[in-house]
Parts: C-alpha cells; structure tokens; sequence
C-alpha cells in the first residue's frame, strides 16, 4: 500500500475519483451521512499464477468495492 487517504468523503472523492474503481453515486450514496471516508492507494499489485480466495487473506467477505484485477486490466 502507497497510502492512505482520510477526511471529509467529498474530499477524499476529489483526490482519489480518477482511480477509484467505484462510480460517483455509489460512492456517496455508501457515504451518506457519514463524516469520514478512507480509501486506500495500492502499488505493486501482483498477479498470482493460481486464483487465491477471499479466505486466504483473512477475510470472509470482499470489500464493497472489490474488484478481481484481471477483469479490470
């Protein structure tokens, strides 16, 4: 992870809406009423050669803006 991106969910979609991953009214209306949004910037992604699942990393359900890399590059 690069960094992290904290504050006010108009600002954070200011900085981060170019490379978000997650459509405008989707992202206020998950952050509707709330004063904080984090968002998390990632580098050095890696592929791996064999699918891993979602339980291998500790989690029992992806995030809500989870989306498999390969489907996206």
């Amino acid at each position: 992870m690069e960094k992290i991106v904290e504050g006010r969910p108009e600002k954070v979609w200011e900085q981060t809406k170019s490379e978000a991953g997650i459509e405008e009214k989707i992202y206020f209306d998950y952050y509707t009423e709330k004063t904080n949004a984090v968002a998390y910037q990632l580098i050095e992604i890696k592929k791996y050669s064999r699918p891993r699942s979602i339980s291998s990393y500790g989690l029992a359900a992806a995030p809500q803006s989870f989306a498999y890399i390969d489907l996206i590059i």
